[in-house]
Parts: structure tokens; C-alpha cells; sequence
């Protein structure tokens, strides 16, 4: 299995790093991430849009965080052709933070 990890544009100075980091293996296990410079309220969403020759398949995902402590979470999917993935990262008032547009060739 093999790793990759994916950086997001950072919009704020509160927001050391984010991403997503990428386990290959039978299956992709997609882990969204965001370490904090200065402790925050927001929201953490991903949009991932997984292509094959049989169609394409979209999984969305949100979580709040507190204090500049994001929930771990992991999104599973079989491996296709190519991921499209959406990242936002937002703060309590609906500041984007941090964000991602990228498609992956598998």
C-alpha cells in the first residue's frame, strides 16, 4: 500500500496545513486533514466524485469542529478511473480557510 497526500490552498493564516491524505490499497481511504495554527470554530466538507468505465459515483461529507480539533475521518472507495475531490474548510462564520479543486488519475 502506498501513500498520498494531497495539500489544499490555504486562505487564512489560522490554518497551518490541509488536505487530504490517500491510502492505496484494494480499496482508496481518503482522509481528509487540517492542522490549525490558531484554535477555531468551523466546518470541515468533502465531495468525492470517484469516475469508472461503469459510471460515476459521488460521496459527501461534513464535519463541525471546535476549538481548532478536527474529527478523524475517512472516506472508502473502489478504485475507478479517476477522482474528482472537493475540500472546503470553513470557519464559524463562513469564512473559506482552506480549499480544494483536484482530479487524481488512479
Amino acid at each position: 500500500m502506498s501513500n498520498t497526500t494531497m495539500d489544499a490552498t490555504i486562505s487564512d493564516a489560522r490554518v497551518a496545513r490541509c488536505g487530504i491524505h490517500i491510502s492505496h490499497g484494494k480499496m482508496l481511504k481518503l482522509t481528509p486533514f487540517v492542522e490549525f495554527a490558531q484554535a477555531f470554530d468551523g466546518v470541515i466538507t468533502v465531495e468525492v466524485t470517484n469516475r469508472s468505465s461503469a459510471g460515476s459515483n459521488t460521496t459527501h461529507q461534513e464535519n463541525a469542529f471546535k476549538a481548532g480539533h478536527a474529527p478523524q475521518s475517512h472516506i472508502w472507495i473502489d478504485r475507478g478511473s479517476s477522482l474528482l475531490m472537493a475540500m472546503d474548510v470553513k470557519d464559524d462564520r463562513g469564512k473559506t480557510v482552506c480549499d480544494m479543486r483536484e482530479t487524481v488519475v488512479l
